[in-house]
């Protein structure tokens, strides 16, 4: 609001109250000066209108101005906001990226890790008949799993557990010697044992097959039987790697 139409305006209206004050005081002068005081109240009261118009005007123009800018500042804030919310979609959708991509460095990491060590792969034993001796068999090596199971090594030894070695074989195993070596093995081919088995007709025969890899050791615990009513040999076994139970089969028909 202009100050000069706030002072115009009660200026003005004091004028107006001081000739009111005039005329009532010094009626013989102011009947003598009729058409001064009349010239006078006109233009005062004139002024005082349009100083109060003024002020209006001012005012309104103040409040539209005030409104303008209100409703640009609130126009700005939801600019901000909505730019806010964008903001915070980005980043939670950058956050899911980031996860997702995280996620699929952790499996990559795994499968290589796998790749290189074995992963969960573990090898599996099964006694199969030899074409030279009969009753004879030799074991045959295959792998359960994807991954392919590096830097295998074994020893066998015949008898049902706990095994009590001789003094020689003692003394081998305190020296690091008494494994095979095998080398490597891949998933969907059978490789078989250097070590020919031949079991009892007449009781149930166990052998303790211990296997070291490269993504750790298992123990393969293989019992043999011939069933004279059918007869056919049956085999089952359980295997082991520290307390885990990995794989265990019942008596089964060899072949079978």
């Amino acid at each position: 609001m202009e100050i000069w139409t706030h002072w115009l305006s009660l200026s003005s209206q004091i004028a107006l109250g001081f000739l009111g004050a005039v005329v009532s005081l010094l009626n013989e002068w102011a009947g003598k000066h009729k058409v001064l005081l009349l010239l006078s109240f006109a233009v005062l009261v004139l002024t005082s209108t349009i100083a109060t118009h003024q002020e209006w005007v001012d005012a309104a123009r103040e409040k539209a101005t005030a409104e303008t800018k209100l409703s640009d500042s609130l126009s700005k804030l939801n600019e901000r906001t909505e730019e806010s919310t964008r903001m915070t979609a980005l980043n939670t959708q950058l956050q899911q990226t980031l996860l997702g991509s995280n996620e699929t460095i952790r499996t990559l990491s795994q499968q290589n890790f796998d790749q290189l060590t074995g992963g969960p792969s573990y090898p599996v034993l099964t006694p199969l008949p030899t074409l030279s001796e009969p009753n004879t068999f030799r074991f045959f090596v295959s792998v359960v799993g994807e991954n392919t199971i590096w830097d295998v090594s074994y020893r066998v030894t015949a008898g049902p557990p706990p095994y009590d070695p001789t003094q020689e074989e003692l003394a081998k195993l305190l020296a690091g010697q008494g494994w095979e070596t095998l080398g490597t093995l891949n998933p969907g081919q059978g490789r078989p044992l250097n070590y020919l088995i031949r079991p009892s007709l007449d009781s149930v025969s166990v052998w303790t097959v211990s296997v070291l890899a490269r993504n750790g050791s298992t123990v393969h615990f293989v019992e043999m039987r011939f069933n004279r009513e059918g007869n056919y040999w049956e085999n089952q076994f359980t295997i082991r790697k520290g307390s885990t139970v990995l794989r265990t089969q019942p008596w089964r028909r060899l072949g079978g």
